[in-house]
């Protein structure tokens, strides 16, 4: 078993804790919401236990800057469950367990009183290649994967990527399933609850209302659907970052969850979608997103070019595009908004570029 650490991670985390004992126990007198927890892992610590991977800076602070802005705001409160760092972060913490022996996210990032789970550290861009290509037809199926011709703005020169199952990387002793969770490949499955009903056969012991994976390569262009249709059992949306393009990535940087906190501080019922695809806005950090006619734009926290994403898969287009544009922090917290099994799936994303302009994906 694992045994928690109280390591205070800098002055944020010292505040979250306290504010969290205090939401606790001020926040008896309401009632009506199934989910208020807040759940986040966080690994930055990854040389030790997994060789190869290069050790992170900031991936405990960008969760505890979560954590620290969400403070009682207009009748909305939230309680902090038992975070995991480093070693204490176990890749079964993110598998099913009716879907793979040995799975236990019943327990940690998917556990019955969550209605946000954020975990930050990498992930892996082999989904990204060096091949060239000058459209669709130049990146034809490998390996099972289908492919995508990206590009960096106004480049008529593109690399392939692929549909390769997308996941986050672990490093602990205790790892079961290769310091890897594959989010793409049907063990990993999020939401499930007696208000969700059973998808895929993940049973009804989950509930987690909200994921984010704060990543490398979170998802791949063109391929929203591939990467994260099968890890939807009910919870509304799962969030991450798109690198556009071979050779970009997601930026190792402390701010991305306190600035996606703060939206809740300043707009409590507005768009909990909208404000995670809305830090890209005000993120600093990365590198900048380089055009083919040698002009740049910021990269907003992200290495080269990118996009921040949400996606959702419910029973219809009308739920689909409520939860993406429409549910609230306050709705968040309330399973009778969970997403009941369907096949209408849709995401939405801001970039750091023009994309509307200038595609990443050639056709």
């Amino acid at each position: 078993m694992r045994t928690k650490t109280f390591r205070l991670l800098g002055e944020r985390w010292l505040e979250a804790s306290l504010l969290a004992a205090a939401l606790t126990l001020t926040g008896a007198a309401a009632s009506g919401q199934d989910a208020r927890g807040l759940m986040v892992e966080a690994v930055d610590q990854y040389s030790v236990y997994n060789p190869g991977w290069t050790d992170l800076q900031n991936n405990a602070d960008n969760v505890n800057g979560f954590l620290y802005n969400m403070i009682p705001t207009a009748g909305i409160w939230w309680t902090t469950l038992q975070p995991w760092y480093n070693a204490q972060v176990y890749d079964s913490d993110f598998y099913d367990p009716q879907r793979v022996s040995g799975g236990s996210d019943t327990y940690n990032f998917d556990q019955a009183s969550a209605a946000i789970s954020f975990f930050s550290g990498h992930g892996s861009c082999d989904d990204q290649t060096s091949t060239t290509c000058f459209g669709a037809s130049g990146c034809p199926p490998q390996g099972g994967n289908i492919g995508v011709c990206t590009r960096t703005p106004m480049n008529w020169i593109g690399r392939c990527e692929y549909s390769t199952p997308r996941r986050l990387v672990t490093a602990s002793p205790a790892d079961a399933f290769g310091h890897n969770a594959f989010y793409s490949s049907g063990n990993v499955k999020l939401g499930e609850s007696s208000n969700a009903g059973t998808w895929g056969g993940a049973g009804t012991n989950g509930n987690t209302n909200m994921a984010i994976f704060d990543v490398s390569c979170g998802a791949t262009p063109n391929m929203m659907y591939q990467n994260f249709s099968q890890a939807f059992a009910g919870a509304s949306l799962i969030g991450t970052i798109m690198p556009a393009h071979t050779g970009a990535d997601t930026a190792d940087v402390d701010y991305r969850g306190w600035i996606f906190g703060y939206s809740f501080r300043v707009n409590p019922y507005g768009s909990v979608g909208s404000a995670w695809v809305n830090t890209i806005n005000t993120s600093g950090g990365g590198a900048p997103c380089l055009h083919a006619d040698g002009s740049t734009t910021p990269g907003h926290g992200i290495i080269k070019c990118g996009v921040l994403v949400v996606a959702s898969l419910t029973e219809s287009a009308f739920w689909t595009g409520w939860a993406l544009n429409n549910e609230s922090w306050y709705d968040i917290q309330f399973n009778v908004n969970d997403a009941r099994a369907g096949t209408s799936f849709n995401w939405k994303g801001i970039c750091n570029w023009n994309c509307a302009a200038y595609p990443g994906v050639m056709p």
